[in-house]
């Protein structure tokens, strides 16, 4: 799915992202809290994804099922076109896959935080170097299932 940007700068996008940032619980728990929508979502990971050589994702899953799922959707919808293989945990775990190597592990994850890192990385001054999230796991489900 190619992400299309809609006449945002960076540094609108960076902002509308951020709002991501650092929350106490899940989107779904903050209802107060009035967050971008997909397509908005879409439209500033497209200006930072171009602004980025390459991004890994940090996917805080309740599930190894659940870590995968996430993994496979947000790899189809940022353009990545294949998905790693990675020994199944039981249990809560964390998923960390690495853009440039296109590889990924998981390990125990007891925290309570669940959702979706994306840290875009990049060696250039001027391009984006931050962490974005948590974005829900099931943000781009309905895009590639």
């Amino acid at each position: 799915m190619p992400i299309d940007s809609v006449s945002l700068t960076s540094s609108q996008a960076i902002a509308l992202l951020h709002r991501f940032n650092a929350l106490e619980k899940t989107p779904t728990q903050n209802p107060d809290r009035a967050l971008p929508n997909r397509d908005e979502i879409y439209n500033a990971l497209s200006v930072v994804l171009e602004a980025s050589e390459y991004q890994m994702l940090g996917i805080c899953a309740p599930d190894f099922a659940t870590g995968m799922n996430a993994l496979s959707d947000y790899l189809a919808a940022l353009g990545y076109d294949a998905i790693p293989e990675i020994a199944e945990l039981p249990g809560p775990c964390y998923i960390k896959y690495n853009g440039k190597t296109r590889s990924g592990y998981a390990t125990p994850y007891e925290e309570g935080y669940r959702g979706v890192l994306i840290a875009c990385q990049s060696s250039y001054d001027g391009d984006v170097n931050e962490t974005f999230g948590h974005f829900p796991l099931d943000l781009f489900r309905s895009q590639t299932s």
